[in-house]
């Protein structure tokens, strides 16, 4: 089968799913493709993809002789340990911790120290607390941040220049909050995929690479909340060293659909970002595509987009095929008026609250805005990249308002005196739409 018609197949497959961006690497690239307005080189908030990035800066600090893997964990904060937590525990999740007191524990490296585990040690339970707390581990060791840290270590080596981590507190995430686009997971994955070498170098030892994707600890009892019958869980194969384990290699994975995939026996990466709450088909679609690959079949690349040539498509020829998840109390003060900002044919959405300003919607393409935000805590500039796009209906004016430094998008409904809207997936962690704004060195 030639790539091309391969190719239609996947995107078939993911229509409903919400892609945004997809490069697939095997044996060189294969396809490339992004889904107007999302590009494949825009920086993008990939949840707990930034997990893996964390583990690789405790591999670094391991190869400086800095950390140990099995080392207890608090010779290295200033905390007691009475539950003995090593890095080991911590990197895959095994402290006994559970669901419940997981949901409830605040991200305080002095609380997860303190809380006596429910579980026997070694039991997985999804644990983005301790990944917050190895990012305070490279802080306290190094002195500075996870990016800064990273920064000549791993993100320059691979080019990637333009990304940025949130904060929690006056440490970066560590469990979620990186920014980094389709490229930037794509090269990231041919990091581990060639066990810690880029360019003939050794960023992170082999060694560490070797114990990052290996099963550290089961996760058959972890249900997938979508799984269905008879369908496979590729959450059940066991979590390694920030990543989980897949029906084939192991991958980078986020909430809503932001994946890097590694399958180093087929030499093959896929990098994947979108917005969908049951990711599951999403890898389905993407395992499909990939099974000649797997198989070790020859793919044609005949046609549009083999190579470097990236496939331009748009998200709005689906605005059908989002659902509208929870409605959004911020919209219902905002009001439309014809006309864009300055000129030319669309509207102007006047927002209020945590985005304040003009927004200007395209009719027949999508507008770009950029406002203000508040600065964060830390006095860093913020900023809020909208694009808009809509169309008249019986209702007003149909507006998708699409955040694409994440994997979130507003769908509007709204006239000159009121709006209503709804998000497609809601940000997590209690966000809003304030929770979207981003550094401006990102843009």
């Amino acid at each position: 089968m030639e790539e091309s018609h391969r190719r239609q197949q996947l995107f078939s497959r993911l229509r409903g799913l919400d892609p945004h961006a997809v490069i697939v690497e095997h044996h060189g690239r294969l396809l490339s493709a992004q889904w107007a307005p999302y590009r494949i080189d825009q920086p993008t908030l990939v949840y707990s993809a930034s997990k893996t990035f964390t583990s690789l800066a405790i591999g670094c600090l391991i190869d400086a002789g800095q950390v140990e893997l099995d080392a207890d964990a608090s010779a290295y904060l200033q905390v007691t340990n009475p539950y003995h937590f090593t890095i080991r525990d911590l990197l895959s999740m095994r402290t006994g911790h559970s669901d419940a007191q997981l949901e409830t524990m605040p991200f305080e490296v002095e609380a997860f120290f303190a809380t006596k585990p429910e579980l026997p040690r070694g039991t997985f339970a999804y644990n983005s607390q301790a990944s917050f707390v190895l990012g305070a581990v490279v802080r306290a060791v190094t002195g500075t941040d996870l990016t800064e840290y990273l920064r000549p270590r791993i993100l320059e080596p691979l080019g990637i220049t333009a990304c940025w981590w949130g904060h929690e507190g006056e440490v970066e995430q560590g469990y979620s909050g990186f920014h980094v686009s389709a490229e930037d997971l794509s090269k990231a994955g041919q990091l581990l995929l060639q066990r810690g070498t880029w360019n003939g170098k050794q960023l992170v030892s082999a060694s560490y690479i070797s114990e990052l994707q290996q099963v550290q600890v089961a996760t058959v009892s972890k249900e997938n909340p979508t799984e269905r019958a008879g369908e496979i869980n590729d959450w059940a194969y066991g979590y390694g060293l920030q990543v989980w384990r897949s029906r084939h290699g192991f991958r980078l994975d986020g909430a809503f659909g932001q994946f890097a995939l590694i399958v180093p026996e087929a030499d093959l990466v896929i990098s994947y970002l979108g917005a969908t709450n049951d990711a599951q088909p999403t890898l389905n679609a993407l395992w499909g595509y990939a099974q000649p690959l797997l198989e070790g079949r020859n793919v044609s690349k005949a046609g549009e987009g083999a190579g470097g040539a990236v496939v331009q498509l748009d998200s709005w020829d689906y605005r059908s095929d989002y659902g509208r998840t929870e409605k959004c109390s911020e919209v219902e003060n905002w009001t439309l008026t014809p006309g864009l900002p300055g000129s030319g044919d669309g509207w102007t959405l006047h927002t209020h609250g945590a985005m304040s300003g003009s927004v200007a919607v395209g009719r027949d393409e999508w507008a770009h805005t950029v406002l203000p935000a508040t600065p964060d805590g830390h006095g860093d500039r913020r900023v809020f990249a909208v694009d808009a796009r809509g169309e008249e209906t019986g209702n007003g004016v149909l507006i998708h308002c699409v955040f694409a430094t994440s994997p979130h998008r507003l769908i509007i409904e709204a006239d000159a005196e009121h709006a209503r809207g709804w998000w497609h997936t809601v940000p997590l962690h209690n966000g809003g739409v304030g929770a979207l704004a981003v550094s401006p060195e990102i843009l």
